[in-house]
């Protein structure tokens, strides 16, 4: 049994040969972990997650939105009375998909979530009295700073604008 071990000790490279492999295993492993930690401290996450996730939403929302204006509309500008009952409807349910989607992203900064709070309130305004969004962009006054102070623009002052 020893001339195996001895056998296989020499094949392996000995014992100082062992040690060598193991030490560099050891400081490769170090480098790794210290890039690692590296990345994490400086390069990690950039707190800009709901920003990256929630402007390709509100991009396709307000594509959306402008098609079903298009399609409600495609005469021109309604009447005041044919825009609250849009507003109050197919906008209103649109929007609150829009605002269900943004919740799902948990944002993590205080100004989205005050922006995702101000669009659900929105929604819940238009419901009830949709004659403050006639005529006007609805978001420009209460959602549009919350998002832009959250650096989310295409949720907030560039949502629906001209």
């Amino acid at each position: 049994m020893t001339d195996r071990r001895a056998a296989l000790s020499r094949a392996l490279g000995g014992r100082q040969v062992r040690r060598r492999r193991h030490r560099r295993f050891l400081l490769a492993a170090i480098v790794l972990l210290l890039v690692a930690a590296a990345l994490l401290a400086f390069g990690g996450d950039d707190g800009d997650d709901f920003a990256d996730d929630a402007t390709p939403i509100c991009d396709e929302f307000e594509t959306r939105l402008r098609a079903e204006f298009e399609l409600s509309f495609p005469e021109g500008v309604p009447t005041p009375e044919a825009e609250e009952v849009y507003l109050s409807h197919a906008f209103a349910d649109t929007t609150q998909e829009l605002v269900d989607a943004l919740a799902l992203l948990e944002p993590a900064d205080a100004d989205a979530r005050a922006g995702v709070d101000a669009m659900q309130a929105l929604v819940d305004q238009l419901r009830e009295d949709p004659s403050v969004g006639v005529g006007a962009n609805p978001f420009t006054a209460t959602v549009a700073p919350r998002f832009d102070q959250a650096d989310v623009p295409a949720c907030g002052s560039g949502f629906l604008a001209e």
